[in-house]
């Protein structure tokens, strides 16, 4: 709120941590609102209201927002009743699990994971579960079981926040190599921290520039009352 000692004309100033709370709120409301919106006022583009969500939320996994992740997942998951597909749904089981998983809560992940069967599911599904529960040897073998062309390509192994911490173990790399015929690649990740920083830097400039066209602006005025 406003202290009463504020002078009118003056300039607010907003901590970086209030605004990225303020905006993480309104993110959130605005996507779980037009989430509800969309799915009652147009039920049959539940296949684009879902797509919409999954943009979203593999946005924030891959920002490593997992705070806000978690929040939009849990509500895809445990809120939202219907889905064009059963596949779909479990994306954003497998989503929600690695969300807990790289915030700190494994048991939660665990937890998650267990209350499904994926007994039935195609070997993509089981890589992921397999992978989040840390049975990497499983791990390989599926990987060497889908091969160059089945499910999950030679980019999704790079890019997916699933494999994150797979990326840097034996199996993962025995089996790229041998299903692609090369070592894998590494994706060069912005360090949040630095960008941070800069963002900062840029305000603070951006600050500096302003008082400077403030101090110019009352030298003309004073140069022009003396005039």
């Amino acid at each position: 709120s406003v202290g009463s000692d504020t002078i009118v004309g003056n300039r607010l100033q907003a901590e970086k941590k209030y605004l990225r709370q303020a905006y993480e709120v309104l993110y959130e409301i605005g996507i779980k609102l037009s989430q509800v919106l969309w799915r009652k006022l147009s039920p049959d583009d539940i296949e684009k209201a879902e797509s919409s969500l999954s943009h979203f939320t593999y946005e924030l996994l891959i920002e490593e927002n997992y705070k806000l992740a978690k929040n939009l997942l849990d509500f895809s998951c445990c809120t939202l009743k219907k889905w064009g597909a059963e596949g779909t749904r479990l994306v954003y089981v497998v989503n929600r699990a690695l969300a807990y998983k790289f915030s700190g809560d494994h048991d939660k992940c665990i937890s998650i994971l267990d209350d499904e069967d994926w007994s039935a599911c195609g070997d993509n599904y089981n890589l992921c579960v397999a992978v989040l529960r840390e049975e990497f040897d499983l791990a390989k073998t599926l990987m060497l079981r889908i091969g160059a062309s089945g499910s999950v390509s030679e980019i999704d192994y790079i890019e997916w926040p699933c494999f994150k911490d797979f990326r840097s173990t034996d199996q993962f790399i025995d089996a790229f190599t041998e299903v692609f015929g090369k070592a894998p690649t590494t994706i060069e990740q912005v360090d949040n921290d630095e960008f941070e920083s800069q963002s900062d830097n840029n305000v603070e400039e951006r600050e500096g520039e302003e008082k400077s066209e403030e101090v110019d602006d009352s030298v003309e005025l004073e140069a022009e009352n003396k005039a």
